[in-house]
């Protein structure tokens, strides 16, 4: 059996998540998936400073993957300059979690540690979110 390497663009441009937006849902097609290899799933972050207690999760047809991590700056000079930078995270999860055809991927904005009227959660945005995954010849 032969095993190719294939990817499907879930997001090209951006999508801002946190108070506007408490979740960001869009469904994607993964046909032809090969389920025995591991999947990755690539993806730039902007905004997201740690201001929640738990980094926001990712989610793949409602079974959690991973996380993504908020910058951390000792020196709010710097964290304050890193809000505004594109950072590029991903993460390894079991193919199985994927089906043959429709799938969906779900990031939900987290609760800050200290919320206030209007300003309850961290807002932050994603891009370029790819999915990488096996296929069956």
């Amino acid at each position: 059996m032969t095993v190719l390497a294939d990817f499907e663009v879930i997001v090209k441009g951006f999508v801002d998540i946190g108070d506007g937006a408490h979740e960001f849902s869009v469904d994607f097609d993964t046909s032809g998936v090969y389920s025995g290899k591991p999947a990755v799933i690539a993806l730039r972050v902007r905004g997201l400073t740690a201001l929640s207690e738990y980094d926001p999760e990712i989610l793949i047809n409602d079974q959690y993957i991973g996380r993504i991590t908020a910058t951390h700056w000792s020196d709010p000079k710097l964290q304050a300059e890193a809000a505004n930078h594109w950072y590029s995270q991903h993460t390894a999860f079991a193919g199985h979690l994927l089906n043959n055809g429709k799938n969906t991927f779900r990031v939900r904005a987290l609760k800050l540690k200290d919320p206030k009227p209007g300003n309850e959660y961290d807002n932050f945005a994603i891009s370029s979110v790819v999915c990488f995954y096996h296929q069956e010849k």
